[in-house]
């Protein structure tokens, strides 16, 4: 872990051009994706993703599992979430899944994004509720 932290965290500087970098990749890689569904006939549904960092409120063992991370990944993804919901919620059938995790008593995180079955169950409910409350199943 220690290496990770090391490799992951230690030689990388993450500047306010990086964090704009990122944000109009997202941004294009969205539009992107809406140009292809729609050529296709297709509807583009963007889903942002919970991670360990948008749990509310985070448990004591969800504090020390972002210790791990170090001390610079939880501020850095919440200001990155931040800057990239807006977009999120421009697309008609855009979803904000961060909140999915809250309610879950055990931690269904193998690291601060990766999920387990629990998990994934509670993604694929938020999907399935989306697309048929926005009536895009048939």
């Amino acid at each position: 872990m220690l290496l990770f932290r090391a490799m992951a965290f230690g030689g990388v500087s993450v500047s306010s051009e990086s964090k704009n970098l990122a944000v109009d990749r997202f941004d294009r890689a969205l539009k992107d994706g809406s140009d292809i569904a729609s050529k296709a006939g297709a509807k583009f549904v963007p889903i942002l993703q919970a991670n360990l960092y948008t749990r509310n409120p985070m448990s004591d063992y969800d504090v020390k599992l972002g210790k791990m991370f170090g001390s610079a990944l939880g501020p850095i993804v919440k200001e990155i979430y931040s800057r990239i919901s807006p977009i999120m919620s421009a697309y008609p059938f855009g979803g904000d899944a961060t909140g999915v995790m809250n309610d879950l008593e055990r931690l269904p995180y193998y690291d601060w994004h990766q999920v387990d079955v629990s998990g994934n169950e509670k993604v694929s409910e938020f999907i399935y509720e989306l697309l048929r409350d926005e009536n895009v199943l048939r």
